[in-house]
């Protein structure tokens, strides 16, 4: 059966300029037959490329490919038997604030062949070879040329809310069901070469749009006009643009400018004249009857064999593939051949981060991929990074979930409380609920990196937090009280605390993930006290706290810590939030709904503050704070979604402390450190 659900979800826009005068046929590919720095087109002696590569078609296709290796191969991920050729454009990345990169994911890929004058027209030559486009330009002429105007851009949504015009550049919006690159091909052949020194000085476009008209004198045959369609997901990184356009090409494009497409003949020549006299329109199983299309099974099964095996192009990179720099032009960018000596690796210079206890359900994942097995977080996590995600997730004993944002509440941590099935010292979230991790980094955060769980159990309250081991305890109880104490392990300490001493009374705890330097209790250090409450409060907290570090090292701390508060309530006259050493007030901020401007983290609380709001945010690995509408909390590494300062709006009193201003309805009063880098706009 000859199913194409996949083909589809390709649009037909860019054909109607051309439906009326040309005859056509359109297939595809189901999918890429490989990914990876290859380019027989190019690097004719069979070395590795300057960028990767999306291929796809024949199976026989790699570094050395040729007309007679192509059509000795076997299977092809495209749906015609009788082509066998390979085509290929570049892959495209996302760029985080943190200079990483990411994949994105792309489908297969629609072929559009055009007949203008069939009559007139010949089979490509055995062995034909075509580039379109210039990897290296990173601007377009005034006008723009026929060769430039050949590949655009169109920002797919199917709902048809959006309606954007094709654009020669990448978008500088979200495109909600994909982006498509669109690619024509020369039609005009100068009857001689098969190739040529710049791989497209044999070709040449038509007058007027490229498809119809007439071909110059210099290249008098006709073949047929290719034009692809691919589709990228970028919707998956809606919630992720720190910038305007976050995308890059695999050769270090942030303009689009040096989208680019080849494509090697593998065409049995009498099927593709056939065709020629014969085709028109969209019924492929009439104009290749029988037996000549594959089935989906055939396709989805054709892998090309890579190559580069020791090549690093996928997984969350640190670089992009062959260390290619990022160029914005206007100026056309350097030829680096031969490639820089240079491999990025996806596993040195990043950690995961611990984020915390995430609810969960069936009918819509906080995290959408995922894989079944028994994992563990730190196999959890490898396996995102090398699918390309920024976060993973353990579920309901080792269920592996990733994803490339979060779109659930936090929950408490005693609420991911099931151990993994292949190593009961470590949890894997619970029934519906996630241990989630993000990939950061190394650095981000002196807690929770490097896979590291610390399980803490105290007063019936199951808390997994990251720390480093033998340094930190934090206890975590179900009384009014959350204590934080610096110890030394294997030490036994009795705090007494009286009125002079810092103490955060929190009555309502989530999550509690501490630093080795967070709080350190001395007799002189001034009071700031938290509470709804007018009466003096005293406090006694009792808890033993066993704390098992889950590295290599092995290192178990025992502590029994005994703590008694005294606080004596009292109003505090300065609306200035006692705040961490080097946290500063950036300002009040514009929000939204629909694209916050710290989006990677939101969690609520009853007694909500600057204070506590910056803690949360540090402690997973983040260097921005805001406080909202009085009880919400934000994080982020930098103000995103064209966030602006506001002149009024933040006016909204802390729950936690009535004296201090959390926000306000749609503004946000944003924290950060100084020193880090951030991006503000003013208007």
């Amino acid at each position: 059966m000859h199913s194409t659900t996949w083909l589809a979800s390709f649009a037909l826009a860019a054909l109607v300029a051309d439906r009326a005068n040309a005859a056509f046929f359109r297939a595809g590919c189901a999918k890429s037959s490989v990914l990876e720095r290859v380019d027989p087109i190019v690097m004719t002696n069979g070395a590795i490329a300057d960028h990767t590569h999306f291929v796809f078609g024949a199976g026989n296709f790699d570094s050395t490919a040729n007309f007679q290796k192509l059509r000795a191969s076997t299977c092809s991920t495209c749906q015609i038997r009788a082509d066998l050729s390979a085509y290929w454009v570049p892959s495209l990345y996302y760029r985080t604030q943190d200079g990483m990169f990411l994949p994105v994911k792309g489908g297969g890929i629609a072929t559009y062949y055009f007949f203008p004058d069939p009559p007139n027209m010949v089979a490509f030559p055995d062995g034909l070879r075509i580039i379109v486009g210039d990897f290296l330009r990173r601007s377009i002429s005034n006008p723009p040329t026929i060769p430039e105007k050949a590949i655009e851009f169109t920002c797919l949504d199917y709902s048809g809310q959006l309606n954007k015009p094709a654009t020669n550049n990448l978008p500088d919006y979200n495109c909600p069901s994909g982006l498509r690159m669109d690619i024509k091909f020369p039609g005009c052949w100068d009857g001689k070469n098969v190739d040529s020194a710049d791989h497209k000085s044999h070709m040449a476009f038509t007058d007027g749009d490229g498809t119809n008209g007439k071909c110059p004198p210099t290249h008098p045959v006709r073949v047929p006009t290719i034009f692809l369609e691919t589709i990228w997901d970028v919707n998956q990184f809606k919630d992720m643009r720190w910038i305007p356009q976050p995308f890059v090409l695999a050769n270090g494009d942030p303009t689009g400018y040096s989208a680019h497409a080849d494509f090697m003949d593998g065409w049995d020549k009498a099927e593709l004249l056939r065709a020629i006299k014969n085709c028109d329109g969209f019924d492929l199983k009439a104009c290749f009857p029988g037996d000549k299309l594959r089935e989906d099974n055939e396709l989805n099964s054709c892998n090309a064999k890579r190559s580069f095996p020791n090549d690093v192009v996928t997984g969350v990179l640190n670089k992009l593939p062959g260390c290619h720099p990022i160029v914005a032009g206007p100026a056309p960018a350097l030829p680096s051949y031969p490639p820089e000596a240079c491999t990025p690796t996806n596993n040195q210079q990043l950690a995961w981060v611990y984020q915390g206890c995430y609810a969960d359900n069936v009918n819509g994942r906080a995290l959408p991929n995922g894989a079944n097995g028994k994992f563990v977080p730190g196999t959890c996590n490898s396996f995102c990074q090398d699918e390309g995600f920024l976060y993973s997730g353990t579920e309901y004993f080792g269920q592996c979930f990733c994803g490339t944002q979060l779109t659930t509440p936090l929950r408490p941590d005693s609420e991911c409380n099931t151990p993994c099935d292949n190593d009961k010292t470590k949890m894997c979230g619970g029934p519906d609920r996630l241990s989630v991790f993000k990939l950061m980094p190394s650095g981000a955060s002196n807690a929770a990196v490097n896979n590291t769980t610390t399980t803490s159990k105290t007063a019936a309250t199951t808390t997994t937090t990251t720390a480093k081991a033998t340094t930190t305890t934090t206890t975590t109880t179900k009384a009014t009280t959350t204590t934080t104490t610096t110890t030394k392990a294997t030490t036994t300490s009795t705090t007494t605390t009286k009125a002079t001493t810092t103490t955060t009374t929190t009555t309502k705890v989530t999550t509690t993930t501490t630093k080795a330097t967070t709080t350190t209790t001395k007799a002189t250090t001034t009071t700031t006290t938290t509470t709804k409450a007018t009466t003096t409060t005293t406090t006694t907290t009792k808890a033993t706290t066993t704390t098992t570090s889950m590295t290599n090292s092995k290192t178990t701390t025992a502590a029994t810590t005994t703590t008694t508060t005294k606080t004596t309530t009292s109003a505090i006259t300065s609306p200035i939030p006692t705040l961490p050493a080097g946290v500063v007030h950036l300002g009040c901020y514009t929000d939204s709904t629909s694209g916050r401007a710290l989006p990677d983290l939101r969690t609520t609380a009853d007694v909500q503050s600057p204070a506590a709001c910056y803690s949360l945010c540090a402690s997973r690995g983040f260097n921005h704070s805001g406080v909202e509408y009085s009880y919400e909390c934000f994080c982020s590494n930098g103000i995103k979604n064209n966030a602006v300062v506001a002149t009024s709006g933040c006016t909204s009193p802390c729950q936690g402390n009535p004296t201090l201003i959390c926000g306000g309805p749609d503004r946000i009063n944003v924290y950060a450190k100084i020193g880090v880098k951030r991006r503000v706009r003013m208007g």
